[in-house]
């Protein structure tokens, strides 16, 4: 799936806002530039709050009860367009879906009946999904183990719960391959770093990785900010194939900087596939 279109009315600091976005059959990058307080993570919640209204993956993120400007209720129109292996699945003709959503306190939306499942797929080899990097993102300690569905239900919340099931990655011998993977990928950005997993201390387990110039184990909460970013990203790309996909990511710049933040977008750009990825940022 790509967003095609979207047009706000009535969003806090982005009434009458509207725009065509760029079309490609591989990967799009639409990257929205602005200042801080410009309203570039209004941008992205009303986005992942229109998209709630139509087929929610959970319960809806409180942050967005204030994106309804004075009249105390917004507007977002959204075209979404579905991939060839989408649109044979559902059924559909037309590629493109259009919804118009009604933010406040009561969410309501209007859509196409066949978009409803589109956007509401957890995602998977032929499905594609939406994916939520808020600005305050960090791997919590989970609230469990085995936490999938809970994952799946707050994916576009800015609760960082939505990343307990990483845990599995780290620990499950089910997802070894996974976790090679993931260690792979954290090495492209900081090639001194190997994912070790989990390691214990006392009666706890800490996420772990090993500084490969001295040998010793450093665990995820003594990481750099940037360090801890990728560590989060590694492991996230690398649990599920990610396709066809809408990835929101806000301010790719913390902890990286301006230069470490294009290394991050181009490496989400390189570990996803026909993905369309929408960034907010100052840099």
């Amino acid at each position: 799936m790509r967003l095609r279109r979207f047009s706000f009315i009535g969003v806090r600091g982005l009434d009458g806002l509207s725009r065509d976005l760029p079309r490609s059959r591989d990967t799009d990058l639409v990257v929205v530039f602005g200042s801080y307080g410009s309203g570039k993570t209004a941008f992205l919640d009303a986005i992942a709050a229109a998209k709630e209204a139509v087929s929610a993956y959970g319960t809806p993120d409180r942050r967005w009860d204030a994106l309804a400007g004075a009249s105390g209720a917004a507007k977002v129109a959204l075209d979404w367009e579905a991939s060839d292996d989408e649109r044979a699945r559902l059924a559909v003709p037309d590629p493109l879906l259009s919804s118009e959503s009604i933010l406040g306190r009561v969410p309501e939306s209007q859509s196409p009946q066949a978009l409803r499942p589109l956007l509401a797929a957890p995602g998977g080899n032929d499905a594609g999904s939406v994916h939520y990097f808020h600005d305050t993102r960090a791997l919590e300690a989970p609230l469990s183990f085995g936490a999938d569905d809970a994952a799946i239900r707050n994916r576009l919340t800015v609760r960082n719960s939505k990343f307990a099931d990483l845990y599995d990655v780290l620990d499950q011998p089910g997802f070894a391959a996974a976790r090679t993977l993931a260690s792979t990928r954290l090495a492209e950005l900081f090639p001194a770093l190997e994912i070790i997993g989990l390691t214990r201390q006392g009666t706890s387990f800490f996420p772990a990785v090993r500084d490969k110039r001295t040998g010793q184990a450093r665990f995820y909460d003594t990481l750099s900010a940037s360090e801890r970013q990728g560590f989060l990203f590694s492991l996230y790309t690398a649990k599920q194939r990610i396709v066809d996909s809408v990835i929101l990511l806000d301010a790719p710049e913390i902890g990286f900087g301006g230069a470490g933040a294009a290394d991050l977008v181009r490496a989400l750009l390189r570990w996803t596939e026909r993905t369309q990825i929408i960034v907010a940022t100052t840099s």
